[in-house]
């Protein structure tokens, strides 16, 4: 509904334009997560995160909408984004910010997920969530959890009914034309090699 509303008329073209995804294509994101029973949920959420003395600001970010007994989720109120461009109404809804999560089995590691990477991925970034990204390499890398990011895990899944069904890529938009990644595997033509080319016949070669 958010990319319907925000679509433009492009001069160039001399024709109307919907986003085909804004951000991380979150659906993409999730079919990568989906192995850890983690999944990120539709709509956009902006306003403070504040952890352990730490303050992040989240521009732009998904709320984590799936999370597994055992991890460690951190939650915080954050405005309704997407509702306040759809019916300019404003509401803050309390979602999920930061998971870490340990993974056993046969290949085990650490996930880590953030809500919002906007302000330390481009020119403009205030690098105010900056203290998140060392406690996620941290965790991930380390096993070591900072003070500022201690918590209890959770003792249940959380799957908050507000966020599911989880978001799917809408059949009416086209981002298979424009994206590699979601796209047909693009084809890698090798050059064949064989003797160097000749000069045509009647032409001068120059000493």
């Amino acid at each position: 509904d958010v990319m319907r509303k925000i679509k433009f008329f492009d001069d160039n073209t001399q024709m109307f334009w919907t986003p085909q995804t804004g951000g991380g294509h979150v659906p993409g994101l999730n079919t990568l997560l989906s192995s850890f029973g983690v999944a990120l949920g539709s709509g956009a959420f902006k306003g403070p995160f504040s952890l352990g003395g730490h303050t992040a600001q989240i521009k732009s970010g998904s709320a984590i909408a799936r999370w597994p007994q055992g991890g460690y989720l951190y939650m915080q109120s954050m405005q309704d984004e997407g509702l306040m461009t759809l019916t300019s109404t404003r509401k803050n809804v309390e979602i999920g910010v930061l998971g870490l999560l340990d993974v056993g089995g046969l290949s085990p590691g650490r996930v880590a997920v953030f809500t919002d990477s906007s302000c330390v991925d481009n020119k403009e970034s205030d690098l105010s969530c900056w203290w998140v990204v060392e406690g996620m390499l941290s965790y991930t890398s380390l096993a070591i959890r900072p003070s500022h990011l201690m918590a209890a895990p959770i003792h249940a899944e959380f799957k908050p009914e507000a966020f599911q069904p989880l978001p799917i890529t809408n059949p009416e938009f086209e981002l298979h034309l424009y994206s590699r990644a979601a796209g047909p595997a693009p084809q890698c033509h090798a050059e064949k090699r064989g003797a160097a080319p000749t000069a045509p016949s009647g032409a001068s070669v120059a000493p």
